[in-house]
């Protein structure tokens, strides 16, 4: 066989593969009207636009003519939309509000998927070994009901680093400032995770108050938490949770079934040189943290 004929079957086997391109999509993106959830609806929005030219988002008047959709929902209202949708409609859930450890199935049948809004438990404390930089440094850690659902896994994770976590569990949002009263006389850090009942507008303000009093650092989960004077943290900007969400549909569309629950898969690290400054503390720039703690394993 000469050499170009077998180039020309080479091609014809492999143009399929080259050829093969995702069916078009309609997509129905729903979430909330403020806060994080909505900026996250809004990146999404504006990052399919931009890499998506065959999705269709939000058009009604030209979905009937797309065979394959998928509903988006983002925050407390993207879940409300996702329950009253058809039984045959795929489903990304992203950011639903933290009522339990995994969210509930919901009614149809529908496929799901999830982004929680959690960061991996072995990243979090791979950042609190990168901090403390020493073993057997105590980690005190509020727990309201929803974290309580996974404390075992946080204690396993912590130990395996040579943590050790000291737990305060609360119930109501009251319970919190007496618990980080008596978590600052034993810890050297302040882990806060993020939880509906013990990190709130009323309960961050005198954490916080309490802890620098004592001279106690917190390390936070989101960049208002690291403004209002934490230390440290540890967060998903809107534009990472988006490219996220971008990714996992591209590989949905190529056949990939969603993940049930996923954890946040990009994240930055941030720090408060005025706070760490006033507590004696000097700490690597961000960059460097980021960096050595992408090449920890999770």
């Amino acid at each position: 066989m000469s050499r170009l004929k077998r180039f020309g079957i080479a091609c014809l086997l492999l143009f399929p593969l080259w050829g093969r391109t995702a069916e078009p999509l309609s997509v129905r993106l729903v979430g909330d009207d403020a806060g994080f959830s909505a900026q996250v609806m809004l990146r999404i929005e504006a990052l399919i636009r931009k890499n998506e030219s065959d999705v269709l988002i939000n058009d009604p008047e030209h979905a009937g003519s797309v065979h394959r959709r998928l509903l988006i929902g983002v925050g407390a209202k993207g879940v409300r939309a996702a329950e009253g949708a058809a039984p045959d409609l795929p489903v990304l859930s992203v950011l639903p509000p933290r009522q339990s450890l995994d969210p509930a199935p919901l009614p149809g049948g529908k496929a799901i998927g999830t982004i929680n809004g959690d960061m991996p438990l072995n990243r979090i404390f791979n950042f609190v070994q990168l901090l403390t930089q020493k073993r057997g440094t105590s980690i005190g850690l509020i727990a309201g009901p929803f974290t309580q659902s996974r404390l075992s896994r946080l204690e396993a994770s912590a130990n395996e680093r040579g943590l050790r976590l000291l737990v305060e569990k609360v119930e109501r949002e009251n319970n919190v400032g007496p618990a980080v009263d008596r978590l600052v006389q034993q810890a050297g850090i302040l882990l806060a995770l993020p939880d509906p009942v013990a990190h709130t507008a009323g309960t961050v303000p005198p954490l916080l108050l309490i802890t620098y009093r004592a001279g106690v650092p917190v390390i936070g989960y989101s960049e208002a938490y690291l403004r209002a004077g934490a230390v440290a943290a540890l967060y998903s900007t809107p534009e990472q949770i988006a490219q996220q969400v971008v990714d996992m549909i591209a590989a949905w569309r190529q056949g990939k079934p969603f993940p049930s629950v996923q954890g946040l898969k990009y994240f930055t690290v941030g720090s408060n040189p005025s706070v760490a400054r006033s507590l004696g503390l000097s700490l690597p720039p961000p960059e460097e943290l980021e960096a050595r703690l992408k090449q920890m394993k999770e």
